[in-house]
């Protein structure tokens, strides 16, 4: 099996997960199994890992009822937008207003930043910074699961 570094960004990565308790950090996590570069090694490490937690749970050994195996495909370049989309969070967070800086990061595909002006000449970046520190009050003051969009979209007049 051709196994790679989960944390490649530069290629496709195909990774196993196994939801289980990790006594080291004392709660229930996801833990990269491994990661493959073909979608048939991932499929069939996917099947080993699932057919083990079946095998355990029937011979009536410990196992966890929530523990199970999943996987995700992450493409070239998905960490590096994750984390250009964090910055961009942080830096609107702290009331920096978009700029010619942001257009040059790739973003990741749930997020985007827009911005509109009314006139020619007019600026909107002056009001910007408040427009986005009201967005963010709003944003930590919502209460889950009231339909308000994606988490990562911010849209400004």
């Amino acid at each position: 099996m051709a196994r790679v570094d989960a944390g490649e960004d530069t290629l496709r990565r195909y990774i196993v997960r196994h939801y289980r308790y990790d006594p080291e950090r004392h709660e229930r996590r996801h833990v990269v199994v491994a990661a493959f570069d073909s979608r048939r090694e991932f499929g069939a490490c996917l099947r080993a890992v699932s057919e083990e937690i079946e095998r355990r749970k029937t011979a009536g050994e410990q196992a966890d009822p929530p523990e199970h195996v999943s996987g995700t495909v992450h493409q070239p370049g998905s960490g590096r937008r994750a984390a250009n989309g964090r910055l961009v969070m942080r830096a609107l967070r702290h009331g920096v207003a978009p700029g010619p800086w942001m257009d040059e990061l790739e973003m990741p595909s749930n997020m985007a930043v827009f911005g509109a002006s009314a006139r020619p000449g007019h600026h909107p970046q002056r009001g910007l910074g408040r427009l986005v520190r009201r967005w963010l009050a709003r944003r930590r003051h919502r209460r889950p699961g009231r339909g308000h969009g994606p988490s990562g979209t911010l849209m400004l007049p």
